[in-house]
């Protein structure tokens, strides 16, 4: 979706959210800090039990914690130079697809659905 330039109504709701948004962090940072001291002790439970767990108040609602993961090793895996396949003669570079050697795939990125961060001074 391209951008565009903002007509003024919609610069000025804009501006009124973030300026909400900002005065509501203001007005409950406490609670907001304790929040994430909560998640913080929360996921060193998870940790040490090694596996996440979810705690459900009925008439509330529910808290999912996950613990920490390492990063993975999952193999070494061959690359190809694109630019140096690219720049062979065809027939060389056909017979490398021909043998099954290279194969090309579509690879698309993940939908990025935004995100909004506040932050207090």
């Amino acid at each position: 979706m391209p951008a565009t330039e903002l007509d003024a109504k919609t610069a000025k709701k804009r501006d009124e959210l973030c300026a909400e948004a900002l005065k509501l962090r203001k007005k409950h940072k406490p609670a907001f800090d304790r929040l994430e001291a909560i998640k913080a002790e929360l996921k060193l439970i998870a940790n040490e039990l090694g596996r996440g767990f979810r705690q459900t108040d009925p008439k509330i609602g529910h808290v999912s914690v996950s613990p920490e993961k390492p990063e993975r090793f999952d193999g070494d895996f061959p690359v190809i130079d694109v630019r140096k396949l690219q720049a062979l003669p065809d027939a060389q570079r056909q017979k490398l697809y021909d043998d099954g050697i290279v194969a090309t795939e579509s690879k698309w990125s993940k939908p990025y659905y935004g995100q909004v961060t506040i932050e207090l001074y």
